[in-house]
């Protein structure tokens, strides 16, 4: 077995430890990166609910470390009530507009998961509050619509019997 002459050690061990020293701070890129990119996490948990890949999407939202961040809390109603899980996106959406009672996107995200669950109008009433504070929220209007148009279909079912 042949051996390095004794210098070449020195010049081996300094080179380890660069080596060992690049590789420590790339670690903590990852970190601070992921910290950065709360809506980009957000649009790929979307874009797989939109796939009707709901597990995924709330595995990636539920393996953040900011799990309760206002973002992240939001995203996961929206999945939730995609998904159809009304009585988990309930309470998410009710702590939201507590801390935010005037977010016209939470608004009208909660008004269709009421909408969806069968309470059209309170939904409706969500819609209408949208559209006082701001006029030109399309979805909202959208959303109106629909919540009429299932109050009138309920009263036509029931007036059949």
């Amino acid at each position: 077995m042949r051996h390095l002459p004794r210098p070449q050690y020195k010049k081996a061990y300094k080179l380890l430890i660069v080596s060992i020293s690049v590789f420590m701070s790339s670690l903590v890129i990852p970190a601070y990166a992921a910290e950065k990119t709360q809506t980009e996490i957000s649009k790929s948990a979307l874009t797989m609910a939109e796939q009707r890949r709901y597990d995924e999407a709330l595995h990636i939202l539920s393996t953040q470390s900011d799990q309760n961040s206002y973002s992240l809390r939001y995203t996961k109603a929206q999945v939730l009530t995609w998904a159809g899980n009304f009585s988990m996106a309930n309470p998410i959406y009710e702590s939201l507009l507590q801390e935010d009672p005037n977010d016209a996107d939470v608004l009208v995200s909660f008004a269709y998961q009421k909408l969806f669950s069968g309470d059209s109008y309170t939904a409706e009433g969500f819609f209408r509050k949208v559209i006082e504070s701001h006029p030109t929220y399309l979805d909202a209007y959208d959303g109106l619509k629909r919540s009429v148009e299932a109050q009138s279909n309920q009263k036509i079912v029931l007036a059949k019997y």
